[in-house]
């Protein structure tokens, strides 16, 4: 059955987070535009400077309360003609992603690995801090990165991967001090700006999705070095592919351990990263940082 409201069973979950249908559906189905949230380059210029220019210039923009890296414009116009664009100073990408991004441990000398990288904002994020193995099925998306990265001058720091994560790693890989595995989901998170997804998402997706995460947790945990820590996240509010699938995963994974970081808090619950839509304009996320024992 064809998911065509906010009523609809894949969606049924989210009056118990969120409120009443009618909430959501107020919440999430927006049509109206909306200003832009940037993710600072911070190999080019801290947040503060940037701000500054921004100021210079005219533009209405102020430093977003929970990610130290974000930016909100109020009315960007033409993004392209935004101060900073053409210097690779920031990248477009939610306030809430930019949190999951962080969620990672990285820092510079640690192998790290983007197992699911398309469509490139959380490889970029992360190769500011270390160089990053971006992997992907498709490698139309993994040239869409590079001209992503390219501009924030980010590109020398990514290694391009194309693999199926589905699938077991090739066996000459070096083993990765962080994974992160930024699953393909249902997207249930980004209805606020994807609402077709009301119209096009079916109820057995969840299920048929949840496997699909777990056999790429499976592959990913194998290339995973001891003391290591492989991050899991999804834009969906949905238990299935959320704290469902993380604790079974821990069930049968008892070499690794929920670990929650205090850096996000109070969206921290039970050791997970949740955002929900709402005021604050953020999409929908859930992540969980899991270490292996040494």
């Amino acid at each position: 059955m064809v998911i065509r409201s906010p009523t609809a069973p894949a969606l049924g979950q989210l009056t118990d987070l969120l409120g009443s249908t009618e909430e959501i559906a107020n919440r999430w189905a927006k049509t109206t535009a909306e200003p832009v949230t940037l993710r600072v380059n911070s190999t080019r210029i801290t947040r503060e400077a940037l701000l500054q220019r921004f100021a210079q210039k005219g533009v209405d923009a102020r430093a977003l309360p929970v990610s130290p890296a974000g930016i909100v414009v109020a009315s960007p116009g033409r993004v392209q003609d935004l101060e900073g664009y053409s210097e690779g100073l920031w990248q477009i990408q939610d306030e809430a992603a930019q949190l999951v991004g962080a969620f990672a441990p990285i820092r510079e000398g640690l192998r790290v690995l983007d197992a699911c990288a398309a469509p490139g904002g959380k490889t970029c994020q992360l190769a500011e801090h270390a160089r990053v193995v971006a992997g992907d099925i498709h490698r139309g998306k993994l040239r869409k990165l590079e001209t992503e990265a390219s501009p924030l001058g980010l590109r020398e720091r990514i290694e391009l991967l194309e693999h199926d994560a589905t699938l077991p790693f090739p066996s000459g890989l070096k083993l990765f001090d962080v994974v992160l595995v930024d699953a393909p989901c249902s997207g249930l998170g980004t209805l606020r700006r994807h609402p077709e997804l009301r119209y096009r998402r079916k109820e057995e997706d969840i299920a048929r999705l949840a496997k699909l995460q777990r056999s790429i947790l499976e592959n990913c945990v194998q290339i995973l070095a001891p003391g290591g820590v492989l991050v899991y996240a999804v834009c969906s509010t949905e238990p299935e592919e959320g704290e469902e699938q993380v604790f079974a995963f821990l069930r049968a994974h008892p070499e690794l351990a929920l670990e929650a970081p205090a850096a996000v808090d109070p969206w921290i619950a039970d050791g997970c990263l949740r955002t929900l839509p709402g005021d604050r304009g953020w999409d929908g996320f859930f992540a969980a940082r899991l270490r292996r024992a040494r």
